[in-house]
């Protein structure tokens, strides 16, 4: 399964060892990020080490690994698609509720695999949207 990864979830990886960093290092999951997520990270470098409490070999080690578990992705492969996806303001207003409608469906039987989720919660979740087309 592909996972796009947010900068703050790599930036959470690095500043703490968590459940995050544990699921990012999981060969379960496929991740994927954009390529500018590197360089994104690089510009905090100095916070990071600071915040972490980690030497700067440390970090870039640490750095080392996690974008071993990412693939990233370079913006040429994914811009031609972002110039033939043109939506009106009203229509992006449509397409943040329909993630908002599927997150739940998608996100949280991960979240029940890893126990980080009970499944009460996840099945309320998807009882409740059990019953919206998304189309």
């Amino acid at each position: 399964m592909k996972i796009v990864i947010d900068s703050n979830r790599i930036a959470a990886a690095l500043l703490k060892d968590s459940t995050t960093r544990g699921i990012l290092f999981n060969n379960r999951f496929d991740f994927v990020a954009p390529e500018f997520v590197k360089e994104e990270i690089a510009g905090h470098r100095a916070e990071f080490v600071r915040k972490a409490g980690i030497s700067s070999g440390e970090f870039d080690i640490l750095l080392s690994l996690i974008f071993g578990s990412v693939t990233l992705i370079p913006k040429a492969e994914y811009s031609k698609f972002a110039e033939k996806i043109k939506y009106e303001i009203s229509d992006i207003k449509f397409q943040i509720l329909r993630m908002f409608l599927i997150w739940p469906a998608v996100l949280h039987p991960i979240l029940e695999a890893f126990g980080l989720m009970t499944p009460i919660s996840g099945s309320r979740i998807r009882q409740r949207y059990s019953q919206t087309l998304i189309c």
